[in-house]
């Protein structure tokens, strides 16, 4: 006759058993008796062969480190200069991104390896995009300058404040108190233009920011 509780006692002896074994022999063994991990072989061995380093390091692009460079070189850019729409920082950009140009364009093509060939293309034309954007982003900002006249006033607080200037508090406490009556001005006019418009409706209009791509209604 089978006998529940024995097999029930037996069970739990097994499982106290295991988790003696986990505490004391360690987990990493149990797991080791159970899993056959073949040794990784080449670069990605744990102390890989430093002929295959050489190899693989042979077969990246001439650029690989001059791209690198080029990334964290404008990401500090945006770090530096954070106000969008920044005369400032488009000013920067652009010369940074001039400066690019003539630097890749001193490069003899024909001695760069098939990688560094292909980055040169991509680089080379990623940098004429990124000018044409600052083109559209200054076109926009100034299509935009009608609509929000106070934005040089905060643009101008924000980067003093990045270049840590000393704050006048009599001046800065001025400053915001007539931003902020301009902004309340302007507000107050808002009602008259949507009555001025065709039907008597707040007309719509969508707007593409040049560099987040993002669409304002």
């Amino acid at each position: 006759m089978f006998d529940a509780t024995a097999h029930f006692s037996l069970a739990r002896a097994s499982a106290l058993l295991t988790f003696v074994l986990s505490i004391f022999v360690g987990p990493s063994a149990l797991v080791g008796q159970t899993l056959d991990d073949p040794p990784r072989e080449g670069v990605f061995a744990d102390v890989p062969s430093l002929d295959a380093l050489v190899t693989f390091a042979n077969g990246q692009s001439d650029l690989r480190v001059a791209l690198e460079r080029y990334n964290e070189d404008r990401a500090a850019l945006h770090r530096r200069y954070d106000v969008e729409f920044s005369p400032t920082l488009r000013a920067r950009l652009r010369g940074f991104y001039g400066d690019w140009q003539s630097r890749l364009g001193a490069l003899d093509f024909d001695d760069l390896n098939h990688e560094g060939q292909l980055d040169y293309v991509m680089l080379s034309n990623r940098l004429v995009f990124e000018l044409e954007m600052l083109d559209a982003e200054e076109r926009f900002t100034a299509e935009m300058a009608p609509l929000v006249p106070f934005a040089p006033v905060i643009t101008d607080l924000q980067e003093r404040r990045r270049e840590r200037e000393p704050i006048v508090g009599r001046v800065a406490a001025q400053t915001l108190d007539d931003l902020a009556n301009e902004v309340e001005a302007l507000t107050d006019t808002t009602p008259d233009t949507i009555r001025s418009s065709p039907g008597g409706r707040r007309p719509r209009t969508n707007v593409r920011t040049p560099r987040s791509g993002r669409t304002w209604t």
